[in-house]
């Protein structure tokens, strides 16, 4: 008995080896017997979601036409801080205008109008240039609601402002908005002095 099984492994084992004289890139490689278990597929390989573009704190110089536009004076608003320092009546001196959060709310004139295109402005001493920035709002202010709060109520925003690319000296800050076609400026009289 002994002698057949030997026979058989050396057999066997002169099938699975390649002759001396063989070429070893034309051997065919043996395939693994199947398991009864298949391993598990890889997982598909997950796409990286889309990358968001970070909304724009730069300022953007108005061009003459949208400087000359005439706008109708508001007071439905308030620019209330910039950089974490609140507006009082004195300039507000910006020794770093990079990145700065600029903070406060507005509301249209009349109820049932909707805001469009709102902007804070920054406009040199002499007002021969203007930049503007556009801005979201929509912080729900209820320090700010009245009694009776509906979808009139102001809204207010916080918005990333760099001023680093203008030049030293004194500006004035507004908030811009339009409202059924028309251009208004929401001025509280504030100036930053940039350092």
């Amino acid at each position: 008995m002994k002698p057949i099984v030997i026979a058989s492994l050396a057999i066997a084992i002169a099938a699975c080896t390649p002759p001396d004289n063989a070429d070893p890139a034309k051997v065919e490689p043996v395939a693994a017997p199947a398991s009864a278990e298949a391993p598990a597929a890889a997982p598909p390989a997950v796409e990286a979601p889309p990358a968001v573009e970070a909304s724009s704190t730069q300022l953007r110089a108005l061009a003459e036409a949208e400087r000359a536009e005439k706008s109708i004076s508001s007071s439905s608003c308030n620019l209330e801080s910039i950089g974490g320092q609140a507006f009082t009546d004195s300039d507000m001196p910006l020794s770093s205008p990079s990145a700065v959060n600029a903070t406060g709310w507005l509301k249209a004139d009349r109820d049932g109008v909707a805001i469009e295109d709102a902007a804070i402005r920054i406009e040199s001493e002499d007002r021969t240039l203007v930049w503007g920035m556009p801005l979201v709002y929509g912080i729900n202010r209820k320090d700010l609601s009245t009694a009776s709060p509906s979808a009139d109520a102001p809204f207010g925003f916080e918005v990333q402002l760099d001023a680093n690319s203008l030049p030293s000296g004194r500006y004035h800050v507004y908030l811009a908005y339009r409202a059924e076609g028309i251009l208004y400026s929401c001025d509280n009289g504030r100036h930053i002095s940039l350092l």
